[in-house]
């Protein structure tokens, strides 16, 4: 008996270790299982579900760096002239080419200098002759007005003497005395008015013939012409500066135009450069800015903007202009203006790759979390935001929208829209 029940303990005591072995098997099963699913399950919501990155809101000045470029150029330039009508024999500097005090400029024909002096000498005397018979006959004229009217005076106060000494032995009675010295009054009243009508034209003459001023010009040209031909025709500089621009060649006559033009190098150099009309708020007159000279590689701190003007060709550009100290640059090299422009601190600023639109309508999407049955989830919501002001790297919002300790998204690895699920990249841990 005994032993039969021991056969059957160790058999049943075999098969409970078998089940229970089998449930151990079941579940690990069931663990790999899950893990397996968690796994799947994992990785199709990586998948489905957007991974963004975020930033939280931050405070900051928008700062409104504006960079514009230009060439140096002359502040003040000199135009050499001559005499119109002389050939131009030779052009003895070159454009860009610095020049001294003395130094030739150009040279012009000496014969043809020789027959321009003859001429306006000529012109001269011609002039002076003109104006000597235009006098001489206003002063003939006058002349004769005057007798005039000392005549019309003469005959008018004999009337009047006859006229008194009228009696019972006189020609002419009373009456007819009368009238005569009337008569004789209006014409000497008529000779003193017509005077001046008379004299106009002989007037004209005179005022026409009068060369005061051209006079000076032509005395100043000879005396320039005789200058240059005792100096062999030869154009001198009379001050030290840039050749800018030579506007005539050789061969040519000159003109009422500048032969050439010269930057003197006393009134200083300047740059002009352009600028959106888009940034005008933001520069100002004295404005203090970064001016960097590209070739030598040197850099004006704290020059400012002399001038700000329209540009003439292109109505939405403005000319900004900055007046280089004395000695600094040189003309034709490029010149870069830094011009910075910081705001006030606002205190909702994000990045503007987080900024979104729609129409005339911004937005940002932030990051939140959402309470749902499965638990919690992180989903994107739409906030609508008026934007302030911005640069190239921040927009300053209105901060009754969004707070500072709130997060916006910046990039997401698939587009995102109002209350979709959404997770962080570091969030993905499979």
């Amino acid at each position: 008996m005994k032993i039969k029940e021991m056969i059957n303990y160790e058999w049943n005591k075999k098969s409970e270790d078998k089940s229970q072995e089998r449930i151990i098997k079941i579940l690990v099963y069931f663990i790999i299982f899950m893990i397996v699913c968690t796994i799947i399950s994992r990785f199709a919501d990586s998948l489905t579900v957007p991974i963004v990155e975020t930033e939280k809101v931050t405070s900051a000045s928008i700062n409104h760096d504006i960079t514009a470029s230009g060439v140096i150029s002359a502040n003040n330039q000199e135009g050499i002239f001559s005499t119109e009508g002389i050939t131009i024999t030779s052009i003895n500097v070159q454009r860009g080419k610095y020049v001294k005090n003395g130094d030739v400029l150009f040279t012009l024909n000496k014969e043809e200098i020789e027959e321009k002096i003859s001429s306006l000498e000529s012109e001269l005397s011609n002039k002076e002759k003109t104006l000597s018979r235009a006098i001489e006959d206003y002063n003939i004229a006058l002349s004769k007005e005057d007798k005039n009217i000392q005549k019309a005076l003469e005959t008018m106060e004999n009337s009047k003497k006859e006229l008194d000494e009228f009696n019972e032995n006189s020609l002419l009675s009373k009456e007819e005395l009368n009238n005569a010295y009337e008569e004789n009054k209006n014409a000497y009243e008529e000779a003193i008015n017509n005077k001046d009508s008379n004299l106009i034209s002989y007037k004209r003459a005179v005022e026409d013939a009068n060369y005061d001023k051209e006079k000076e010009k032509l005395i100043k040209n000879i005396n320039e012409l005789k200058e240059l031909l005792n100096n062999d025709g030869k154009v001198i500089a009379n001050n030290e500066g840039t050749v800018t621009n030579i506007l005539l060649t050789e061969g040519q006559q000159t003109t009422n135009e500048p032969v050439l033009l010269l930057a003197d190098k006393k009134s200083g150099y300047k740059v002009v450069a352009q600028i959106s009309t888009d940034y005008e708020k933001d520069i100002s007159l004295d404005q203090k800015i970064t001016l960097n000279i590209l070739d030598n590689n040197e850099q004006i701190e704290e020059a400012v903007i002399n001038a700000i003007s329209r540009n003439e060709e292109n109505e939405h550009m403005l000319d900004i202009t900055v007046i280089l100290p004395e000695g600094v640059g040189e003309i034709g090299k490029s010149a870069t203006l830094e011009i910075s422009n910081n705001t006030e601190r606002y205190s909702s600023c994000v990045p503007l790759s987080a900024l979104h639109s729609d129409g005339d309508k911004y937005y940002v999407l932030m990051f939140e979390e959402k309470e749902t049955v499965l638990g919690t989830e992180n989903v994107a919501k739409r906030a609508d935001i008026t934007i302030k002001d911005k640069d190239g790297m921040y927009a300053a919002l209105d901060e009754n929208i969004i707070l500072t300790s709130d997060e916006v998204i910046t990039s997401s690895n698939k587009n995102i829209n109002d209350g979709d699920r959404v997770r962080k990249e570091e969030e993905w841990n499979p």
